[in-house]
């Protein structure tokens, strides 16, 4: 249970379960805007996967009501806002990253083409490192009950374009 909690936190804030505000901070380096990354694992014999696009992130403060204490408030950066992510319940919603900001546990989660059926890959990138393939724990969640399901992975197939040069005055 514990396992999904932190991707379903936005979605218990949409519900005014919790609540959240907008704060700009730099990011960690494994996921960055305009990147597009798949995700697949298996459903038994059915391979699940999403393609991901990270289009920007907004770093959220969000409040944990099963928590009290320092625990109770987790920061959090996202590529879709709190209020959005209710939508992940349906079919066709757009996939959504949740990372956790002091620890870098990050959660790729997509609809699995039922209303009410999720699948959550969790990775850990490693600090201060550019990831490009990652693996991690394939959970999904349907009608509110958690079934790990094994190993799933994450592989980067759109890196960012650069930086434009900087323009000199002289």
């Amino acid at each position: 249970m514990r396992s999904f909690r932190l991707s379903l936190l936005a979605a218990a804030a949409a519900l005014g379960l919790g609540s959240c505000s907008l704060v700009n901070r730099a990011q960690p380096t494994t996921f960055g805007p305009d990147q597009t990354w798949n995700v697949q694992g298996k459903d038994g014999e059915t391979l699940v996967y999403a393609t991901v696009n990270t289009r920007s992130f907004s770093e959220f403060s969000m409040d944990r009501p099963e928590l009290t204490g320092p625990q109770a408030k987790v920061r959090v950066r996202s590529n879709i806002e709190p209020l959005l992510s209710v939508r992940l319940l349906f079919p066709g919603a757009t996939p959504m990253i949740v990372q956790e900001v002091q620890t870098t546990r990050t959660d790729f989660t997509w609809n699995g083409g039922v209303a009410g059926r999720l699948y959550r890959c969790r990775v850990t990138p490693r600090a201060g490192q550019q990831d490009e393939w990652l693996i991690g724990e394939l959970t999904r969640v349907d009608q509110g009950q958690d079934t790990a399901l094994g190993g799933c992975t994450i592989q980067l197939t759109k890196a960012a374009p650069p930086a434009p040069p900087k323009k000199s005055l002289f």
